[in-house]
C-alpha cells in the first residue's frame, strides 16, 4: 500500500499487532494495533498474488480479456555497431554515470552518490557527443578522450570515489586519471577516497527528518531477515550558504520503533543515548521519533 500526502503518523512497534483499513471522502487511514494510525489524503493498494490467474476470478478474467496481440516488428531497428577506443570509453562512462544516478532510489545509497557532481560533469554532453562523432575518424578518437577528461574535471573531487568505475572502458585510464588529479590538485582540490560505514558521530544543532524506513523481522523465502531501519537526515553543509546535505543512518538489531507526526513537521534536535543492555536510542525532539537498536552506522 502507498499513502500519498500523509497527514498524521502515530506508530509504535511495541504495541499489540493488527491492522485495519478505513476510507472516507476525506482520506484514508490505516490503524495499527490498538491506538496507532497512519492517515493520508489518498492511497493506492496493489495486490501481488503470483497465483491469482489460477483462482476462479482469475480464470473468469482470462475468459473475458482478449489475448494480447503480438507487437509488430520495428521497421527501422537501431543500427548496430562496435565501439572501440575512447569512443567506447565515453559510452561506458555515460552508462555507469546513469546507473550511479539511478541507484539513489535505494535508501542506503542516497548519501553515496554525488548527483550534483554528475549533473555538473555531464552538462551539455549530448551536443558534445554529437559534435565529436561528426569529426573525421583521425580526430574523433582524441575528441572523445578529451570529452572524458573534461567530464572528470568538471565533476571535481566529488566523483573521485567513482573514477575507477567510470573509467573502466577508457584506454590508458590511469594516465588520464593522473592528469586530471594533477589539474585538480593544482587548483587546490584534492580527490578523496570514500570510506566505509562508520560509527555515528555528533549531530548539528538543527536537522530535518526526510525519510524513515523500518522493516520488521521476517522470513524472505527461506532466508531469515532481522529487523532493520534507515533514517535520512537533512543537515547543514559545512560551507556557509551551501545547500543542506543528506546524512544516512542505518540500524540493525532493532528493538522498538515509535514515530509521531511532529518528527517530520520541522527541523529540530536529535540525539543518541545508550540504554540498558547496550542498546542505542536515536531520539528526535521530545521523543517524537525514537528508534532503539543494537548498533547504528553512518553511511559516508
Amino acid at each position: 500500500m502507498f499513502l500519498e500526502e500523509v497527514t498524521e503518523v502515530d506508530v509504535d512497534t511495541g504495541a499489540a499487532p493488527g491492522a485495519r483499513l478505513d476510507s472516507t471522502a476525506h482520506g484514508v487511514s490505516v490503524g495499527l494495533g490498538a491506538h496507532g494510525v497512519l492517515r493520508a489524503r489518498a492511497a493506492s493498494l496493489r495486490l501481488d498474488d503470483s497465483s491469482w490467474h489460477r483462482s476462479d476470478a482469475g480464470r473468469r478474467a482470462d475468459a473475458q480479456v482478449p489475448p494480447r496481440q503480438v507487437g509488430s516488428r520495428v521497421e527501422h531497428p537501431p543500427q548496430k555497431g562496435k565501439l572501440e577506443g575512447s569512443i567506447r570509453g565515453a559510452a561506458t562512462f555515460l552508462l555507469w554515470s546513469m546507473r550511479r544516478i539511478r541507484s539513489v532510489r535505494y535508501p542506503s545509497e542516497v548519501a553515496r552518490v554525488p548527483v550534483q557532481a554528475y549533473c555538473r560533469a555531464l552538462r551539455g554532453a549530448g551536443q558534445d557527443i554529437l559534435a565529436a562523432g561528426a569529426l573525421p575518424p583521425r580526430r574523433r578518437e582524441a575528441a572523445f578522450r578529451s570529452l572524458v577528461t573534461e567530464w572528470l574535471r568538471c565533476g571535481g573531487t566529488d566523483l573521485a570515489p567513482d573514477w575507477k568505475l567510470l573509467l573502466r572502458g577508457v584506454p590508458d585510464a590511469g594516465e588520464l586519471a593522473r592528469g586530471v588529479r594533477e589539474d585538480l590538485a593544482a587548483g587546490g582540490a584534492f580527490p578523496l577516497t570514500l570510506g566505509s560505514s562508520t560509527e555515528v558521530a555528533g549531530f548539528p544543532e538543527q536537522v530535518g527528518i526526510r525519510m524513515v524506513s523500518y522493516t520488521s523481522e521476517h522470513t524472505d523465502g527461506r532466508v531469515h531477515r532481522d529487523a532493520s531501519a534507515t533514517v535520512h537526515l537533512a543537515v547543514p553543509a559545512q560551507e556557509e550558504g551551501a545547500p543542506w546535505r543528506l546524512r544516512v543512518l542505518t540500524a540493525t538489531g532493532l528493538v522498538r520503533f515509535r514515530a509521531r507526526t511532529e518528527a517530520f513537521d520541522r527541523t529540530g534536535r536529535v540525539r543518541m543515548d545508550r540504554g540498558e543492555g547496550g542498546q542505542e536510542w536515536f531520539l528526535v525532539g521530545e521523543d517524537a521519533l525514537t528508534l532503539s537498536a543494537g548498533a547504528w552506522r553512518q553511511e559516508p
